[in-house]
Formats: structure tokens, sequence, C-alpha cells
């Protein structure tokens, strides 16, 4: 038996870096009907077999598409963004790892907003960066306080506010109301600054199913993904991913629940907990007492995203015998699983605990970007034939 991956992590403030994962829900007894998909690739985009390497990606991370096409990929070991055209050629890189203006010590999350701007959130110098999508440095924001809510993914959505996604992690020392409501919560929406938090829901505990210390912690790794509908909802899905997707609705300027729909689920049980077997993940936390979880993911979400005619996709990786297997649900407009398809070319071992395949972006034509780290990583770009 292969020893777990360990994690370790020093938490000694509020909002450090942690991990998430999911509970458990009993299967849809019914089978659904199986698509006939393809991933219709139309190039990759990082790995060469000359002797050019100025844009070859040592650990890309995360990606957006500009208004005009220019793909944008962030890479956490050169610590700079590599920008390329719609066609997958490099056109020229910028920032770099440090301190100084326009540099980053980690790039945790970025977004393009509704001015054609690059934003990025850098963890470990606690800062936003403004960048223009031809590498002009725009501004730099430090984090607003104690309570702001570092974001592990972040969109603007209507009306020019940012929604973040993260879960921070509770030691129980929430004494106020809004404390209690940023760490029970997922989603974050904040002021078109990014610097003012108008509001937190999602409750962690009722959308994964389970309080267990494991899937809590895991959260602060991966709290799952969101995207925006064409109306302005919003769709959510748990990292771990328990055959349950959510959308959320505003009302009254609150955010709440509105819907929950049935997808689709390979094992009965989304995580085993404390489970040593390969393939098992382990968190060990020193702050503010020392402690060990263990698990397994069985069930991970990938991504959610709405097609151009407002069609729900859901990516997962399931663990289906000694292969975690790329699973794509398909939704009608009224929520409704039409069926799922398996996408065998991008099946890995079991024993990879983490997704070795990321579905990780969608342009406005429809397009998937895929960050593939299963050899030499590469994001491949193509579309989903056969919707």
């Amino acid at each position: 038996m292969k020893t777990p991956v360990r994690y370790t992590l020093w938490i000694p403030s509020l909002g450090s870096l942690l991990l998430l994962l999911a509970g458990c829900n009993d299967p849809d007894p019914e089978t659904p009907p199986q698509l006939s998909l393809h991933f219709n690739e139309e190039f990759t985009i990082g790995f060469v077999t000359d002797s050019v390497e100025e844009f070859q990606l040592s650990h890309p991370s995360e990606l957006r598409t500009d208004a005009e096409g220019h793909i944008l990929i962030a890479d956490q070991q050169s610590m700079d963004i590599k920008v390329f055209n719609a066609e997958g050629e490099f056109l020229h890189a910028f920032g770099g790892s440090g301190e100084g203006p326009g540099e980053s010590r980690t790039i945790t999350s970025m977004e393009i907003n509704n001015q054609n701007e690059l934003v990025i959130y850098d963890g470990m110098n606690a800062r936003f960066t403004r960048f223009s999508t031809t590498a002009d440095l725009l501004s730099v924001d430090p984090a607003n306080g104690d309570l702001s809510v570092a974001p592990h993914h972040f969109q603007q959505i209507d009306g020019g506010e940012y929604l973040f996604l993260r879960k921070l992690r509770d030691t129980g020392a929430a004494a106020t109301a809004e404390e209690q409501e940023i760490y029970s919560s997922v989603l974050h929406l904040h002021d078109e600054t990014l610097l003012n938090r108008l509001q937190s829901f999602g409750n962690s505990t009722s959308l994964m199913e389970s309080d267990a210390d494991f899937v809590q912690h895991y959260a602060g790794l991966n709290p799952g993904h969101f995207w925006p509908a064409a109306n302005g909802d919003i769709w959510y899905v748990p990292g771990i991913y328990n055959g349950r997707l959510f959308r959320f609705k505003k009302s009254s300027d609150r955010w709440e629940k509105s819907a929950e729909i049935e997808g689709n689920r390979v094992q009965s049980d989304a995580v085993d907990i404390d489970s040593n077997d390969d393939g098992a993940i382990q968190i060990m936390v020193y702050a503010p007492r020392q402690e060990t979880y263990i698990g397994i993911v069985n069930s991970e979400s990938l991504g959610v995203f709405t097609l151009a005619d407002d069609r729900l996709i859901h990516f997962s990786a399931q663990l289906d015998g000694s292969e975690r297997r790329l699973q794509i649900e398909v939704f009608n407009t009224n929520g409704e699983l039409v069926g799922v398809a398996r996408l065998d070319a991008f099946t890995y071992d079991a024993t990879d605990n983490r997704a070795s395949v990321m579905s990780i972006w969608k342009d406005k034509e429809d397009r998937f970007y895929l960050i593939d780290r299963r050899e030499e990583p590469i994001v491949r770009v193509g579309k989903l034939e056969g919707l």
C-alpha cells in the first residue's frame, strides 16, 4: 500500500491556506442516458519539441480569455502571465516572481473584468494587482483587513460586483454574526473595488451534506466551482461532488439558494473518510492544536459552465475501478439531466489523489480549455462535439 500524500498546513491566523472535501448522498437509482460526446481538440499550448522554451508551461494554474480572444495563462513556477492569441500562438509574457509592483509570490486566482483588465490575487503578498491585457500595470491594492476573504476563484458578475469562492477555516473563535457568516459560507460577494465584502452565502455544511472535519478542512483547497447563468443567477457545485448542483438567485438585495438539481455520481459515497488506502489524502493542521484528518475523494467536481444556449455542463473526475475518469453531465435549460458521457482519453490512475486533468475555463464561443498535467503540463483547447 502506498503512503498517503501529506498536506502540512500552518494556520496561525484567519484566512490561511487549508483544504476541502464533500459528503455523501445516495446515488440516483436510474442510470442516466449515455451521450456520445467527443472533445474535438483544436490545438495545445505549452509543450514544444524544439529548443524554444520561452512559452513552455511549467505549472499552469489559472486561465482566462479576454474580449479579443487572447488566452492568458498563469504559471505558478515562473510566476508570470503568458499571453497567446486565439490560435494558440505565443505573444508575450509579463509579471514575475517577487514583491515589487507587478510581481507575485503566488498567483492564487485571476479574472478578466468588464473593462478588459486582468486582475490577479497574490495570496502570499495579500494583494490585488490590475494590468491591462497589454501588460501595463494599473494598480496594486492590499487586501482589506483580517476579515477579508482571499479568493480561491473569483469572477465579476452582473452589476460589476465580484463573487469570491473560498472556504475559510473556522477555529471556533467566531464571535460576531459577521464572523459566523464568513466562516460558514463558501461564496462571498464583494464590491467593484474587490476590497469590501457585501455578503457571504452558501452554507458549507448544508451544501456538502457533511460537517466532518476532513470535509470542512479540505474545502480550503478545493471549495468547488461556480458559473454565472445568462439571467444573472449563479450555479455552484462543491469540490467533492455529491451528485447535487445548486442555483443561487438574488432576491431583495440578498443572495439565496433557489434550486437544487440531481446529477450523476459513479460511487455511492463522494468521500471515504478515515480510509488509508492508495490515493488517500492526509491533512495535518497545527493551530490551534495539532490534528490529522485522512480520506479518499471518489468524486471531484472539475468545473460547471453554461453554454451559449443556457444548457448546463458539469465536468467531474469519478473513481471507477483502477482509474479516475472524466465525466460530463449535460442538463437542459430546466435543470433536468439529459445524459452523461465519459471522455476516456482523459483517464488517469486511481491512486492520483488530485485531479491530473482540470476543466478550467470556457469562452463565449463554447470553447473549453483543459489543463492536463498527466505528463508534460499543457493546455488542451477544443469544443465538445455531439452536444
